[in-house]
């Protein structure tokens, strides 16, 4: 099988140089809004997380003055 007939039989199977190009720009494209949304939603949940420990803190020390009021 000579190049010529190689590159045809690539163009048939995966498509034109150009095509393969367009697939991957779009892979690339929506990889990148993946990954902007996951980071988006990692620092959202890093705010949540924070928020409740707060709270969680808040709770606790709490029962302690409650407790020592007690003793």
């Amino acid at each position: 099988m000579n190049l010529e007939e190689r590159m045809t039989a690539i163009e048939k199977a995966y498509g034109t140089q150009s095509d393969l190009m367009r697939e991957l720009r779009n892979a690339v494209t929506v990889t990148g809004e993946w990954l902007a949304q996951q980071e988006a939603e990692r620092r959202e949940h890093a705010e949540l997380m924070k928020n409740l420990d707060v709270r969680i803190a808040d709770l606790v020390s709490g029962f302690g003055a409650l407790i020592a009021r007690y003793k």
